[in-house]
């Protein structure tokens, strides 16, 4: 059946963002904010900021187990406001209390709707687009029209035990996706702690110019309008943007970002075309072309950029560049156990996508296509 969001909902309550040091009557609270939502869902909120509050504001705000707090001023043209996140059984219990700012409100709902099931519909509107219409923009500040959405948008809202059986099986597929981006994290940062020890020079690391190790070369413009449908990867500073059916290096390809994503560097397994956005390596000098991936990476060539308006990245600031390069047989060591690391991450980010896709799908036959 579907009803008026808002004859869903008992209560809904204005923050309260407290005082910077504390007065006569008021405690300290942690103040969530929009920018607190993601750490809120997790249950971390170490960066969260601490306020003050007068005792009958936090009577009012401290936060229970099945709130939910609506995002209504900040957001940005790729986030728009209006985003819900449901707060946690563990969040009722904490010192000192959890409240909420005043650019956040905190819905509670009626005893014949799941909270759960409820913030999962929400979110589905959300992510279709069905809260951008009620965004209200005044000098610069995107605000939330809460009151309108409310009144004018709809839910499908099943009994009480369908509605927990949806959350039950939507929350299974969002909390594989949250172990398998935890786990990618994890992976990534440990990736990132054995890079910094095995790209450390060692003793029979050899010094020489960067530009004797390697040469970068400036890549070709290729506009839009001059490119023929065809296999191989267009890639400037950010990557692959296109393709074409001519290559300039037969591959493999390593990329910096010269202008735009300054020092970012790219990996290409084949044959490509390199824009002049971005430096590609001519000449690897015998070197392993995955170390040398690793290496340029660990390097930070961003701080060499040079430009005031646009900064940009020379090869000829690069070139003379000293670094300390290791033998052939070390580099390719090095290269073959980062390369596993990433991946792992790669397989983590694919199976990310794949729990979006089913989650999305599992969105649309519970959410919006039930009987």
């Amino acid at each position: 059946m579907l009803v008026a969001v808002g004859d869903l909902v008992d209560e809904v309550t204005s923050g309260d963002w407290g005082k910077a040091e504390p007065e006569a009557d008021t405690a300290e609270c942690v103040v969530i904010r929009a920018t607190d939502f993601d750490s809120l869902a997790r249950n971390d909120l170490d960066a969260a900021p601490r306020r003050f509050l007068r005792f009958p504001s936090i009577v009012k705000r401290r936060l229970m187990a099945g709130d939910l707090l609506v995002e209504m001023s900040g957001g940005s043209e790729a986030q728009p406001t209006g985003r819900v996140v449901r707060v946690i059984d563990s969040i009722t219990a904490r010192t000192p209390p959890v409240v909420f700012s005043n650019f956040v409100k905190r819905i509670r709902l009626k005893p014949e709707v799941d909270s759960e099931y409820f913030a999962l519909a929400w979110r589905n509107l959300y992510y279709s687009g069905r809260t951008r219409p009620y965004e209200k923009r005044t000098t610069g500040i995107r605000n939330f029209r809460l009151d309108d959405f409310l009144v004018s948008e709809e839910m499908l809202v099943p009994p009480l035990d369908e509605q927990r059986r949806i959350a039950r099986r939507l929350s299974a597929i969002q909390r594989s996706r949250e172990c398998v981006v935890r786990s990618r994290k994890s992976v990534d940062d440990l990736g990132r702690s054995i890079a910094d020890r095995l790209l450390t020079p060692g003793k029979v690391w050899r010094t020489s110019r960067l530009g004797d190790v390697l040469t970068l070369q400036r890549g070709n413009d290729l506009p839009k309008s001059e490119r023929r449908d065809g296999h191989y990867p267009v890639v400037g500073a950010n990557g692959v943007v296109g393709s074409h059916d001519t290559a300039i290096s037969e591959g493999p390809g390593v990329l910096v970002g010269r202008s735009g994503s300054v020092g970012k560097v790219t990996w290409i397994p084949g044959p490509f075309w390199p824009l002049n956005t971005a430096l590609w390596v001519k000449d690897w000098h015998n070197n392993d072309p995955r170390f040398v991936y690793f290496f340029l990476r660990s390097l930070r060539l961003q701080d060499y950029a040079a430009g005031v308006s646009v900064p940009t990245l020379n090869r000829n600031l690069l070139h003379p560049l000293t670094v300390r390069f290791p033998p052939i047989d070390e580099q390719q060591r090095i290269a073959c156990m980062l390369s596993t690391i990433g991946r792992k991450t790669e397989a983590d980010d694919d199976v990310v996508v794949a729990l979006d896709q089913v989650l999305a799908s599992a969105m649309v036959e519970l959410l919006v296509s039930a009987p």
